[in-house]
């Protein structure tokens, strides 16, 4: 179809003759668009030897295994409930984790349905360790190192106790008072800010307090099979921390100055198991605080 005037529309000459445009995409390029397993990151033109261009081109590449909604596992992608390679022996895969099968423990687990098991059941969330089966209380599994006040002044609704009493349960409400207190007088009392905000699955803010002395006696009384069982939600990969040796604040007070606290570990001339009043705002004093809460 080759005139003097040159090829109509759609060829191009070719010698003495006129040929068909013939398309093509460049290297790196597909003719068609991606795919819904590929990333479209490109697009040219379609291009014949003439020069001439038309249509369109694509840059594609494979989803990353995060990009399918998977993971990675040795160079391919898995299901995000899977575990890579399997559990080793005691554990299975859940939701993509290897968690211990059921075990028994030293003390009872308290867990989010608040239901108490004398062992860890795979599948249910521990959120504390109980330490009074009787009153129903148990400890959180973490603690948090603060001073109790930043000042010194008296609590009016908490009375003062000239020796710790190891009879007394009122650490919900002698916390409550606290916080009322400081927040009424602009006072900065941390002892119950990071208990007061503390909220696990199946708790929520408010419910967990500063132990009071008797619960704090409770727990040292306890503390071999409550810290067994810490570690052993630990080794099964959950977040816990064990009591440990350093002293721990109760929410009563001695007098304006100082409060009591309980000594879970032989420090210096003091004995484990030992009460002392300690100045509520010395930094040296920034004690443990393990939160507790009645289930009952």
């Amino acid at each position: 179809v080759f005139k003097m005037t040159g090829c109509q529309s759609g060829y191009h000459q070719s010698g003495n003759s006129c040929v068909a445009h013939s398309y093509t995409c460049p290297s790196g390029y597909q003719a068609s668009a991606c795919s819904s397993s590929q990333v479209q990151t490109g697009t040219t033109s379609k291009k014949c030897s003439c020069g001439a261009t038309s249509g369109t081109c694509y840059a594609c590449r494979a989803k990353t295994c995060e990009e399918q909604g998977k993971k990675t596992c040795n160079g391919s992608c898995i299901a995000t409930s899977e575990c890579c390679g399997g559990c080793p022996s005691g554990k299975k895969c859940s939701n993509g984790t290897c968690v211990a099968n059921s075990f028994s423990v030293a003390a009872p687990i308290l867990y989010s349905d608040m239901t108490v098991e004398s062992q860890y059941v795979s599948g249910k969330t521990p959120i504390g360790i109980v330490f009074d089966e009787s009153k129903k209380r148990a400890i959180a599994l973490t603690q948090f190192s603060a001073v109790w006040s930043t000042a010194e002044f008296d609590i009016p609704e908490v009375a003062n106790s000239s020796f710790a009493n190891q009879a007394s349960y009122d650490g919900k409400k002698k916390t409550e008072a606290i916080n009322n207190y400081c927040k009424k007088n602009y006072k900065d009392c941390p002892i119950v800010t990071e208990v007061l905000e503390y909220e696990t699955p199946g708790t929520s803010m408010g419910d967990w307090y500063v132990p009071d002395t008797g619960e704090l006696q409770s727990i040292y009384n306890k503390k071999a099979v409550i810290d067994s069982t810490l570690k052993a939600l630990r080794n099964a990969s959950i977040a816990t921390t064990e009591l440990g040796q350093r002293t721990h604040w109760s929410s009563s007070e001695y007098d304006q100055f100082s409060a009591w606290g309980l000594n879970f570990g032989k420090s210096g001339n003091n004995n484990a198991g030992t009460w002392l009043n300690y100045n509520k705002k010395t930094l040296l004093n920034s004690l443990m605080i393990r939160p507790v809460i009645n289930y009952g």
